[in-house]
């Protein structure tokens, strides 16, 4: 005697509801969410991902890609990244939340001896007026400034910042990236660069500017005198999860992170 199909079919599901079985559920991994960032913010935004996500295991995830201020700009009204982590002042188009700052460390060789300029000093020697380092209290020897590539954010920000817009020397030597600056202030000890405060290294030596060091709290305070806000945008209507890592961000936890890596311990 043969069942009839459905009544198998019913038999098969009792059977599986008597014995606790489930059906197999595919869960599939929530989409990452790009946040656009430059060349020389990347280690920012990797230390800020890194610390939310090991707080909030199972909030979307987010990426960074890195490119130019208006390669981001693009990318956002094209919905092609999700919020950006930059420190132009935004736009009236964008929507934005402060969510830390960060400076901009005049950095020499560690065997330069000079460690302290004045604002006047520092902005001096990068406009070609100061060529020499005895000129500061250094070493007899010329001046070897460092810049970087014209794509690069971080020298605008710095020619901003620091030089007021004026033009700095042409004489200077231009390297792409933070990393790079950091290699050729280690090979050449009459060299000058400088660096965001969240990529200082032991291999170079940071100088202070009226003997105030560019850690997190005299940021805050605007104790140090080359300070930037650092920003993140996106566009409206903003996605939940940019809102919620804009918040942590700002929160005691977030700016643990802007402390860890600004420090000069």
């Amino acid at each position: 005697m043969k069942c009839p199909s459905d009544v198998i079919r019913f038999c098969l599901l009792l059977g599986c509801v008597l014995s606790g079985c489930r059906a197999a559920v595919h869960t599939p991994e929530a989409r990452p969410l790009l946040l656009g960032v430059s060349p020389s913010m990347e280690t920012l935004a990797r230390g800020l991902i890194d610390a939310y996500h090991a707080t909030y295991p199972l909030e979307t995830p987010f990426q960074t890609t890195a490119a130019s201020a208006d390669e981001i700009q693009t990318a956002l009204d094209q919905n092609q990244v999700s919020a950006a982590l930059q420190w132009d002042i935004p736009g009236s188009k964008d929507w934005a939340a402060a969510v830390g700052w960060t400076g901009i460390v005049i950095a020499v060789n560690v065997q330069n001896e000079v460690s302290n300029f004045t604002p006047d000093q520092a902005r001096n020697i990068f406009l070609g007026l100061t060529d020499r380092w005895e000129s500061v209290g250094g070493a007899p020897g010329d001046i070897h400034r460092l810049t970087y590539e014209p794509d690069q954010d971080i020298g605008n920000l710095f020619q901003d910042v620091v030089l007021h817009q004026e033009e700095m020397a042409g004489t200077s030597l231009v390297v792409p990236a933070p990393y790079a600056m950091i290699g050729e202030l280690q090979k050449d000890k009459y060299s000058i660069g400088y660096l965001p405060g969240f990529e200082l290294s032991r291999a170079v030596r940071p100088v202070t500017i009226d003997h105030v060091t560019a850690d997190y709290p005299n940021l805050i305070s605007s104790k140090y005198p080359f300070r930037v806000p650092v920003f993140l945008i996106s566009r409206n209507p903003v996605p939940p999860e940019v809102s919620r890592f804009a918040g942590w961000a700002q929160s005691a936890s977030g700016q643990v992170v802007f402390l860890t890596l600004q420090s000069w311990e």
